[in-house]
């Protein structure tokens, strides 16, 4: 069913700072693709994907509008966090795992609930199995965000929503996960995916469509031939390096 987002307006206060960080947000993702979300620190992209996977921080108030999930309703007014239905990667991979059990744990919990092969999602991102029986921590960066995305994968889900999955990794990793997202979406999955790779992305064409934010609001939504024409300096700006 995908992704809706309709008017979501997210307000932050820490008892240090407070503000608004998602102004009316609409978005509609369908299944069986993969967008790409861009923005500058601050614009919004990872709060939005937290409120999508259902884990916006206690920080964080729903003002108005809300998000829908595969037909759940995660996110409104008076009831933030209702539901978490996505496969949800963190920008920082090592929050997707317990910090005190091996990451093969939270495989064998995944598996065993979507009836899918720990060996298979491993192989499809290139995750080096024989690490699994480590912690988080003793983990590399570039094996532990690998090792997050497979276990989303394993959880079945028809969304997954992925923060930055290729920062920590090589070129030939990035792609291979890249091809793996890709293929995830052929297969019917709803993929979101936070990203600036684009050096990696454009040569592929791996994304059916780029979401562009800033400020919490989105400034350019569109096909990718589509948002790279866009006269938005700011959009511009991100395509600038390849000549679009």
């Amino acid at each position: 069913m995908g992704v809706e987002i309709e008017g979501f307006a997210v307000h932050v206060d820490t008892g240090r700072w407070s503000d608004d960080v998602l102004r009316g947000v609409d978005l509609a993702i369908g299944a069986g693709s993969l967008t790409v979300l861009m923005g500058g620190s601050g614009s919004g992209k990872s709060m939005l994907a937290r409120a999508v996977a259902g884990a916006l921080p206690a920080s964080a108030e729903v003002v108005r509008g809300g998000v829908r999930v595969d037909g759940a309703r995660v996110q409104s007014p008076g009831r933030p966090n209702a539901a978490a239905v996505a496969g949800y990667v963190p920008q920082a991979g090592v929050d997707a795992f317990d910090a005190a059990s091996p990451v093969r744990d939270a495989f064998r919990r995944s598996a065993d609930r979507s009836g899918l092969v720990v060996e298979d999602a491993c192989a499809a991102v290139g995750y080096p199995a024989h690490c699994a029986p480590q912690l988080p921590a003793q983990h590399s960066g570039g094996e532990i965000q690998r090792a997050a995305l497979a276990d989303a994968m394993l959880s079945g889900a028809a969304t997954l929503m992925v923060d930055e999955p290729t920062a920590s990794l090589d070129a030939f990793h990035a792609q291979r996960v890249w091809h793996t997202l890709r293929d995830q979406a052929d297969a019917g999955v709803t993929v979101m995916v936070i990203s600036h790779d684009l050096p990696i992305i454009e040569p592929l064409g791996v994304a059916d469509r780029y979401v562009v934010m800033e400020e919490g609001r989105v400034l350019a939504d569109g096909a990718p031939h589509e948002v790279r024409r866009s006269t938005v300096p700011s959009v511009a700006a991100i395509f600038r390096p390849f000549g679009t």
